[in-house]
């Protein structure tokens, strides 16, 4: 069953439209901290009464409160001492300083009477100093299976000690004029100070509850209001999260607060072994204290908690694929330990059936639950989100209008059999409600939580409020229309926990209008929190990897792919070389920015609206997973290795396929290149055995999936390949086991402290083209990322590099102030641009452009780009940051940008380029598609053989001559690659073909006319010499033409030995002895010629071997004759003599 990973890895990275995944997880046990220890420090306000002066004239006295303080932290500690375990308390009293009244102690009645022992004094308070002290308490304290937590109670603004106005709050934050008039420090000078220290508490996992009376200024006068409205500010922001800050309206209200804060840090959960899927079990921890606050706080234990409901209403492996009646045992037997009766659990008719393509299944429980007093009944609702087969088909199921179809149809369903199953149960008065999912059950329970919160009514004795609706929904995909859900508050009670890495909650895409109800929140990545993910994903892994049945962690592994042209192979059946597609060292994109970019490609250009995706794809996609997804795990198996064998091996092929046959090969169509997928599945199919499928259907639906790839291959081809060979990672990305342990390294039940690390999702991208180095600084001038010679610096921790656009790019979290430098290598113009990317928006929100700035050699331009505010990283910018980005030039001059793009503005700011070619088959081009405005296009021009390429074109007008092209993208473009035929020359030759051995090589030069006998430049032609060319022998010389020219040929010259002369000729009686000079080097021996003929035509030769010798006799001569005498060298080589030039003549007469 773990071979389904592998398989859905596979079609999320080809497909990218669906909505959730059927996968068999596996967990270890992990057990809970037992025996942990409680560090808790009080932190007490112990100020005297302050005054407020407006105008110099006092508008308001708030009074201490400290009686009222002293008797509610006597109840606390009375709570504490009545819990069993190891709970130590310490106390600190601060004012105009802090002190220490009491270290950590269990002598319970003594802290009590020193407490009690306390008094007022001092104006003025120094909320930091209390926090520092109790930081320096807590860190001498134990560390191992602890859990630590501060306890600050404050009746007013901090208002002494170190002040800081480049922190959290700036001039523009309400009660911004409010200072002390002895120091004229504003006040919230003194918070930005607090919060420092606050936050140094939080991210060592130290769980801060922020305790606010805010009775003391329950009469503030007008003048006063926003000071009162800044305090309250202050002390939530100080809290861990909201949900551990506890707003006091009434001293009345204190005993009471401190009592449910105690109940917080000591509330009692229960720990629980579930199941899910086969027989995999896990740890949960439930509390019915859970559903003691607002739903509108999130809370890090009941996510976990839900994830774990979420995950054991899989689908169980009971009955196999034949006996649906018992598939939810997992689910009623965790519902059953969290203590809901068996009576009161039900699940729906789909629970008990064989899933088809737009089933549901849903199991509900409920039970009495208290909260303050009140009775409530919880009702729990988990949506199948495993194991549910077929229903696979109805996650592409979007509709033409209103919410994404299959998910609408589901949500329907649950809708009413909730309300059946309340009837039933005889469910009256106030309800509480607990909804949860994952994957595509995320997506429904989502759009459940969503109708819940609009009121819908569930019965006529039922009443419920927002707050009562807890929604918590895992990697969701977005199913409900985003001009319906963005920015509304009231569904700020659902929570969607998301992996940026994840394809599935991109789907269905934000760009096609649809989104999510509530708030996203993302688990830790390395785009988002670059300084610190290496340690929390440590964490996580430690819980991850033990996990026995998970495969390797591999999501970042993540590797960009390109297609290097310079592998192609020219043949007839298309580029078989594996070298085709190679890793993109300098393109070093995380796997979430990646996927942020691939989906907004995929859905703006390709997929382009919901009418053009139902026509075009809807229902085969639907059809080919009711058959891939219908099948029995054994064949799932068989499938599986099948379709991952095909894809790796040859994807190469798939990509070559169609640049050979739809731009090359003059008798290729495109419909060859897009029976290659089809062919995949039709052979995977038969190697599983799986027959009961219409294979027309199939094979009709696999082109018109081959349809969609071939038009990314076309376009983007690196970022369509990139996916493919990622598919592994992708998948990987929606295992819940992932998800699980990333919450589980967040949640306090298993690693004894709270670390809420989620983050809103946002990232920054900036880019930068020409002739420039860049460095990125943060705010305290430590360099973090850097670009020289185009080349990253990889040994940083944040993401960088050179993309396949030949872009400059770093990547950067929005909740930090960055500085970029960036210097000339050479005179250049610079372009530089800013692209925030809003995780709700599923686009980029903020497009900045800076265009053609004019550089000196060394001259330095600066950058600030500072952090989002306090809202934008709670709510995220789906209208783009108010983030006031500058841009400063050598002499520290601002500089203006070009523009400035926000909201619709920038997500309708992308434009289509088209790659043409002039002339059928002549080559191919690589590069068109959709690019965000200011960016720059590489597109790359690939000639048929017999063709070379001539320029790119607008409109006739010349471009560039160079077939790698970079252009930036102002508006849509038309550009045509220009290819003619290559010419034959006429006349190849030698410019000499025979040399005289000197002892040097010789290269003799070549000679290329064309068809009117003009001189054909070297720019046309290679040239390459045979090895050697020194000795004597023959050599090749081979001319390849290039260019405009094509053909080659095979030359050859010669080197042959050097000559030698005739010294003295002596008459004999019918002979002549005849002497020469002889050759030390490169002679094999002599050959002698003597003839009565002045021109050798009737003559005897005589051959002396051996290059030592320097005479001889020709004998048999006619007597007293005159005779023509001449001598030339010879060289053996291979089997064939080379000889030299004849001598000069000599003239002998024998006797």
């Amino acid at each position: 069953m773990r071979k389904m990973k592998r398989i859905i890895s596979l079609w999320l990275a080809v497909i990218l439209v669906i909505t959730g995944v059927d996968l068999p997880f596996g967990i270890l046990e992990i057990q809970a901290a037992t025996n942990v220890k409680r560090y808790t420090v009080l932190v007490l306000d112990t100020s005297d009464t302050a005054e407020f002066t407006y105008n110099n004239e006092t508008i308001y006295t708030a009074d201490t409160a400290l009686s009222d303080v002293k008797s509610a932290a006597g109840k606390f500690i009375r709570d504490i001492s009545a819990t069993g375990g190891d709970n130590y308390v310490a106390v600190i009293s601060y004012k105009d300083y802090a002190t220490t009244v009491s270290g950590f102690s269990k002598e319970y009645s003594s802290l009590i009477n020193k407490i009690n022992n306390l008094s007022a004094s001092s104006t003025t308070r120094d909320i930091s100093s209390g926090l520092e002290l109790a930081n320096s308490m807590l860190n001498h304290a134990d560390s191992e299976n602890v859990i630590k937590n501060v306890v600050l109670f404050s009746t007013g603004m901090t208002n002494e000690g170190d002040y800081n106005y480049d922190g959290y709050y700036d001039g523009n934050v309400v009660g911004n004029a409010w200072h002390r008039n002895d120091t004229n420090v504003h006040l919230y000078a003194y918070a930005n100070h607090t919060l420092e220290e606050a936050d140094l508490l939080k991210d060592q996992g130290i769980n801060l509850y922020s305790i606010g009376l805010f009775k003391t200024m329950a009469n503030m006068p007008q003048e006063g209001k926003n000071i009162a409205e800044f305090f309250k500010m202050t002390a939530s922001d100080i809290a861990t999260s909201e949900d551990y800050f506890y707003p006091v309206y009434s001293v009345d209200d204190l005993e009471f607060t401190f009592g449910e804060v105690a109940d917080d840090i000591l509330s009692s959960v229960k720990e629980i072994t579930f199941t899910y899927s086969g027989d995999s079990t896990a740890k949960c921890y439930y509390s019915d204290n859970y559903f003691a606050k607002s739903a509108y706080n999130y809370s890090p234990s009941l996510a976990t908690m839900s994830l774990s409901f979420a995950m054991s209403a899989f689908g169980s492996s009971d009955g196999g694929q034949t006996d649906y009646t018992n598939k939810s045992s997992n689910a009623r037997a965790l519902l059953k330990e969290m203590g809901f009766a068996d009576e009161n659990i039900a699940v729906n008719d789909w629970f008990t059936k064989k899933p088809t393509t737009d089933s549901i299944g849903v199991i509900i429980g409920n039970k009495p639950v208290k909260v303050k007093d009140e009775e409530y009944t919880l009702i729990a609702v988990a949506v199948r989100g495993g194991g549910y087969e077929q229903e696979w088909a109805s996650n592409f199921t979007i509709g033409t209008s209103g919410q994404h179809q299959g998910f609408n149809t589901a949500k329907n369903n649950v809708l009413s059999y909730l309300k059946q199953y309340i009837s039933k149960q005889g469910i009256s008065g106030q309800v509480k409600i607990w909804v949860t999912g994952y994957s595509r059950a995320a997506a429904t329970a989502n759009l459940v939580s969503g109708e819940l919160d609009k009121g819908i009514a569930l019965g006529n004795d039922i009443s419920y409020q927002r707050k009562d609706v807890y929604g918590y929904c895992f990697e969701t995909p977005a199913g409900a229309l985003s001009e319906e859900v963005n920015g509304d508050s009231k569904y700020d009670n659902i929570f969607n926990i998301i992996n940026q890495s994840d394809p599935v909650p991109y789907v269905a895409p934000a760009a096609m209008g649809f989104g999510r109800y509530g708030i996203d929140r993302y688990l830790p990545s390395a785009e988002s929190e670059p300084e610190d993910y290496a340690d929390l994903k440590k964490k996580m892994l430690a819980i991850y990897q033990a996990m026995p049945t998970t495969e390797k962690y591999v999501v970042d592994d993540f590797q960009m792919k390109k297609i290097s042209v310079d592998n192609l192979t020219w043949n007839a059946v298309g580029f078989l070389k594996d070298g085709l597609i190679v890793n993109d060292t300098k393109h070093n994109y995380s796997q979430g920015v990646f996927l942020s970019d691939y989906v907004t490609i995929l859905s703006k250009k390709f997929i382009v609206n919901r009418e053009n995706y139902v026509d075009r794809y809807q229902n085969e996609i639907r059809e080919i997973c009711s058959v891939v997804f219908g099948c029995t795990d054994e064949q799932s198996g068989r499938l599986t290795d099948s379709i991952v064998s095909q894809v790796k091996s040859e994807w190469y092929k798939f990509v070559g396929a169609y640049i050979w046959n739809t731009g090359l090969n003059p008798w290729g169509t495109e419909e060859k290149a897009l029976k290659i997928v089809s062919g995949w599945l039709r052979k995977a199919l038969q190697d599983a055995g799986i027959t009961d499928y219409n294979e027309l259907v199939i094979d009709y639906a696999g082109v018109k999936l081959s349809d969609l790839m071939l038009a990314l291959v076309s376009n983007h081809p690196n970022y369509f390949t990139t996916a493919v060979l990622n598919g592994e990672g992708l998948g990987a990305a929606h295992y819940p086991e992932l998800c699980y342990a990333w919450l589980a390294s967040m949640d306090s039940n298993y690693v004894g402290t709270t670390a809420n690390r989620l983050n809103n999702g946002g990232f920054r991208i900036i880019r930068i083209n020409c002739e420039v180095d860049v460095k990125v600084f943060d705010a305290e001038q430590n360099k973090i990322a850097s670009i020289i010679n185009e080349q990253s610096d990889e040994t940083g921790s944040y993401i960088a590099g050179v993309d396949n656009n030949g872009q400059k790019y770093v990547v950067l979290p929005v909740d930090e102030t960055f500085y970029v430098e960036m210097t000339a290598r050479e005179k250049d113009s610079v372009n530089y641009s800013i692209n925030e990317y809003s995780a709700l928006a599923g686009e980029y929100t903020r497009n900045i452009n800076y265009f053609n700035i004019e550089m000196e050699k060394g001259e330095v331009v600066e950058g600030v780009l500072p952090a989002y505010d306090k809202a934008e990283l709670e709510k995220d910018t789906p209208e783009g940051s108010d983030a006031d980005y500058r841009l400063y030039d050598a002499d520290g001059n601002t500089i203006n940008s070009d523009s400035d793009l926000s909201g619709d503005d920038a997500r309708n700011a992308y434009f289509t380029v088209e790659a043409l070619v002039s002339g059928e088959k002549a080559g191919t081009v690589i590069g068109g598609g959709i690019y965000q405005y200011g960016q720059f296009a590489k597109l790359q021009a690939i000639p048929e053989e017999e063709y070379v390429f001539e320029g790119w074109y607008r409109e006739g007008i010349l471009l560039s001559k160079e077939e790698d092209y970079r252009i930036q993208i102002l508006s849509d473009e038309s550009i045509t690659a220009k290819f003619v035929k290559k010419r034959t020359p006429k006349v190849v030759k030698l410019s000499k073909t025979k040399y005289v051995y000197d002892g040097k090589t010789k290269n003799p030069g070549v000679i290329v006319l064309d068809g009117d006998g003009n001189r054909v430049s070297s720019d046309h032609y290679t040239v390459s010499y045979q090895a050697g060319r020194k000795k004597v022998g023959q050599y090749h010389v081979n001319v390849k033409m290039k260019n405009k020219y094509c053909g080659s040929k095979t030359l050859s010259f010669k080197i042959v030995p050097k000559a030698t002369k005739i010294t003295k000729v002596i008459k004999k009686k019918n002979a002549l002895s005849i002497s020469w000079k002889k050759q030390k080097k490169q002679v094999s021996g002599y050959q002698i010629q003597v003839s009565t003929s002045r021109k050798f035509k009737s003559k005897k030769t005589k051959n002396i071997s051996g290059m030592k010798k320097n005479s001889t006799t020709v004998s048999k001569l006619k007597s007293r004759k005159k005779y023509y005498i001449r001598i030339r060298t010879w060289k053996k080589k291979n089997r064939k003599k080379y000889y030299s030039a004849w001598s000069k003549v000599k003239i002998g007469k024998t006797k």
